[in-house]
């Protein structure tokens, strides 16, 4: 289904046909908005992301071992960095500060870990020199953004709900409209459909604990 028949179906929902009112961009971002939550419900329920992986390359930076996530990444799987311009790339482990004692992890002699921090990835040890490309971050990413009219969602039909039921209870909240609370209903009932219809991969699960999911 393309955006621009989703827009149209959610349209048709409220009963909303003055584009000034709404306009096609509001409800773009609604609908991506929404797309998100779904699979992160999903994920929820299921333990598996059902949405791609992408891999970035990222600049190591001399005396800095701090660097921000993307955006479109959900959850981070696999870290690997060069100790050098001239390195292989070296798998990074995962830790949590409080499993380290106080006193190596202040003096900043830990070895090839790395912990997660609000949307920042922390790298042990700390870069030396300035590398190009010196970190492989990969991850569970959102799916891309529904930007041109022609793009096309190709999901399951509770997804779809999920979405329209969203984007019309956004719209009905903003508006203070007299139907907020038939909107809410039929919103938390497409949540609850949608969960329920997830796809059951057991050979595909993947645990939620193998994740740093934020």
């Amino acid at each position: 289904m393309t955006l621009a028949e989703i827009r149209q179906l959610i349209r048709d929902r409220i009963d909303v046909t003055d584009t000034n009112r709404w306009t096609d961009e509001k409800i773009n971002r609604g609908i991506n908005l929404h797309n998100r939550q779904a699979y992160i419900l999903i994920y929820k329920k299921e333990g598996f992301w059902v949405s791609g992986e992408k891999e970035y390359a990222i600049d190591l930076v001399n005396g800095s071992n701090t660097y921000s996530i993307p955006n479109d990444i959900h959850m981070v799987s696999r870290v690997e960095v060069k100790s050098s311009s001239n390195s292989d790339y070296a798998k990074l482990t995962p830790f949590n500060e409080r499993q380290i004692d106080t006193t190596i992890y202040s003096s900043n002699q830990l070895q090839n870990v790395y912990r997660i921090q609000n949307r920042n990835i922390i790298i042990y040890p700390t870069p030396d020199e300035d590398i190009t490309d010196g970190m492989k971050l990969i991850g569970k990413a959102y799916p891309d953004e529904l930007s041109d009219d022609l793009d096309e969602l190709n999901v399951s039909i509770s997804h779809i709900d999920y979405i329209i039921a969203g984007c019309a209870y956004d719209y009905t909240l903003a508006k203070t409209d007299n139907r907020l609370s038939v909107f809410n209903q039929v919103f938390e009932q497409a949540k609850k459909d949608l969960q329920a219809d997830a796809p059951k991969q057991q050979n595909k699960r993947l645990k939620a604990t193998q994740y740093n999911d934020f």
